[in-house]
């Protein structure tokens, strides 16, 4: 399905060290009814005109935290009424009985909680306090009988925990575990300087991923900011070993456009929630202009890293826009010399 992520408001109960907003306070949102005609131009939109994702559309309502948007049930609401497959991201602090019951009353499709590792790790990156709150939300979601995914950003402080996150996840009854490789911006500049995993550390985890994978095969786990993980997954289906089932089902690799974009609470298009460059702005351009221009055009191209042009891999990686480098041709012979000992 294709994507539409709205980030509705900047609001939040947390300050997390690495989020891509500087501040969590956000005293312009847009009101619910300019939601809402985005919303609908979103409806009339013709993806397979532009080549994108066509297998249905997707609504995604993020912050910040969505709900401290005023409108936020109208906007929910709204999304539903029009057919949209929506989901709700979360830190799953604020969560309780009767709050995801409404969300299931209103029609949510899943919800997705953050956890960051082994509780002081993710205290430290959260907020005190925060992790047994979240674990607690998670668990009420799976109670509600609510579709769980989690996410986990992984940096030099919790990169160890993954097994951890990996193995809760499971025991919380999660279907998908989204795995960030850590990208310096926004808060994180300050916060959180100096995190990110170096290239050998990345190949590793990759190598971690896929072992894990192995052992909890009914919990998908997925990377975003190191779409090279999709090399490893083929070497693995070329040796006929496991591989999830989404390798055959989603759009593979960078999906910076292609299958989603990232709308600001101030109205900016961008590529990808952490490609910080606009792409257009919706209080002055239609989403289908948007998806017309050549900004556009740039950011969907698997040629966008010169190392990409001749890669074997282009197809099912394209490389993170949001870095400066591909991380190629390193990160891939890295992960080509890993995968020749893997085995499931």
């Amino acid at each position: 399905m294709y994507d539409l992520k709205l980030s509705i408001t900047k609001a939040c109960n947390l300050k997390c060290k690495y989020c891509h907003y500087i501040t969590n306070i956000d005293k312009n949102a847009l009101p619910g009814f300019f939601w809402k005609g985005i919303l609908d131009q979103y409806k009339e939109l013709n993806l397979s005109k532009y080549g994108l994702c066509s297998s249905g559309k997707k609504v995604t309502l993020t912050g910040g935290e969505a709900t401290m948007h005023p409108d936020f049930w109208d906007i929910f609401k709204y999304a539903k009424e029009l057919g949209f497959y929506v989901s709700l991201p979360t830190n799953g602090t604020y969560l309780t009985n009767d709050l995801i019951k409404k969300f299931k009353d209103y029609g949510v499709d899943d919800i997705i909680v953050a956890i960051d590792g082994k509780r002081e790790n993710h205290d430290f990156l959260r907020g005190k306090g925060s992790f047994d709150l979240t674990v607690k939300g998670a668990e009420l979601v799976r109670k509600h009988d609510i579709p769980l995914r989690i996410t986990t950003c992984l940096s030099k402080y919790n990169y160890n925990d993954l097994p951890y996150i990996v193995e809760l996840s499971h025991k919380l009854g999660a279907d998908i575990l989204i795995i960030f490789h850590y990208v310096e911006m926004g808060r994180g500049e300050k916060e959180l300087p100096h995190a990110e995993m170096e290239t050998d550390e990345i190949a590793e985890s990759l190598k971690t991923i896929y072992e894990l994978q192995c052992k909890y095969k009914d919990l998908a786990l997925c990377t975003t900011t190191v779409p090279h993980y999709w090399a490893v997954l083929k070497k693995m289906e070329e040796k006929g070993l496991f591989v999830p089932p989404y390798y055959y089902k989603v759009f593979p690799g960078c999906r910076a456009v292609k299958d989603f974009v990232y709308v600001t609470s101030e109205g900016n298009v961008y590529p990808c929630p952490l490609i910080q460059k606009s792409i257009g702005n919706l209080q002055k351009t239609s989403l289908d202009k948007i998806f017309e221009s050549e900004m556009a055009k740039i950011y969907a191209d698997r040629n966008y890293f010169k190392e990409c042009v001749n890669c074997k891999y282009k197809e099912i990686c394209g490389g993170c826009k949001i870095r400066k480098t591909s991380l190629c041709p390193s990160l891939i012979e890295k992960t080509e010399a890993i995968c020749k000992n893997l085995s499931c």
